[in-house]
């Protein structure tokens, strides 16, 4: 065995997401007891609790990113790298959204309430005409927002459509 350094804490990269969400899974496992005398109470169980409660832990942060609407897309522009991108795919998916705007960078955005609240996305590059085309007449836009919008990558084209 090598030891490398004496330090208390340490940090570790990987590829998987899933590697972080164990880590705080296993942080709030030890939270839920009031003392370290429970936890040596259950003794050899603690492995057993602590790995269904990492398997919910796991189930419920791959079903969020399964429904999360954010993507982070094209990232070769730096200032793009924390601006949240509206997931488009081959699969339809239906929005709210409230309002569509174009940044101060002239990107495409629509601001999309998900489960109360609402978020501003970039859109792709390809949906600056949709944009350009509602904002074009005012009376037009008040008809349509706040509406229900599906989402689409279909035939090599982004689509935007009203429902």
């Amino acid at each position: 065995m090598n030891q490398y350094d004496k330090c208390w804490y340490k940090v570790y990269g990987s590829g998987f997401s899933d590697d972080l969400v164990v880590l705080i899974a296993l942080l709030k496992y030890l939270n839920s007891f009031d003392s370290a005398a429970q936890v040596h109470e259950l003794g050899a169980n603690n492995a057993e609790r602590f790995n269904a409660f990492c398997c919910y832990s796991l189930t419920e942060h791959f079903q969020l990113l399964s429904d999360d609407p954010l993507h982070m897309g094209d990232l070769r522009d730096s200032k793009n790298l924390f601006r949240p991108r509206l997931r488009i795919t081959d699969r339809p998916r239906t929005y709210k959204v409230m309002d569509v705007m174009f940044g101060e960078d002239d990107a495409p955005m629509a601001l999309i309430s998900v489960n109360g609240h609402e978020n501003a996305y970039i859109l792709p590059a390809d949906l600056a005409g949709w944009v350009s085309m509602v904002l074009s007449n005012v009376d037009f836009k008040d008809i349509l927002f706040p509406g229900k919008v599906r989402f689409q990558y279909f035939e090599g084209r982004f689509r935007a459509d009203f429902l």
